[in-house]
């Protein structure tokens, strides 16, 4: 991925309001050179999208596919979470389906606003 700055958008989904950003958070995170040679999902999860493990999650030509195992969050027992998305050298979005029934998202889009050397 390119360094430089990168505008952040999270927000969440519900399926009777699909065009709605429920709690929509905006923030600008560096990626600076060094941290651009790391793999796409230490980036995606290391610098932008911290505290779930990527570890079966898969990144391969662009395309983001797989689950997190997360653990027991109140007043959720422990679930896993289909994830889905693509990513560029720019850009990445990331959906992962949220414990709160069918068609509820948390989504996670990154672009890059400014590259730096």
């Amino acid at each position: 991925m390119t360094p430089g700055y990168w505008e952040i958008r999270c927000w969440l989904t519900n399926p009777q309001a699909p065009d709605m950003r429920i709690s929509e958070q905006v923030g600008t995170e560096r990626l600076d050179a060094v941290g651009a040679t790391f793999s796409v999902s230490r980036i995606i999860f290391g610098e932008f999208y911290r505290g779930s493990s990527p570890e079966h999650i898969t990144f391969k030509n662009g395309v983001i596919e797989g689950h997190l195992e997360e653990g027991a969050i109140a007043p959720f027992p422990k679930h896993s979470q289909n994830v889905s998305g693509s990513y560029a050298k720019d850009s990445f979005s990331l959906k992962i389906q949220m414990p709160l029934g069918e068609g509820f998202f948390q989504v996670i889009e990154g672009r890059l606003v400014k590259a730096i050397d």
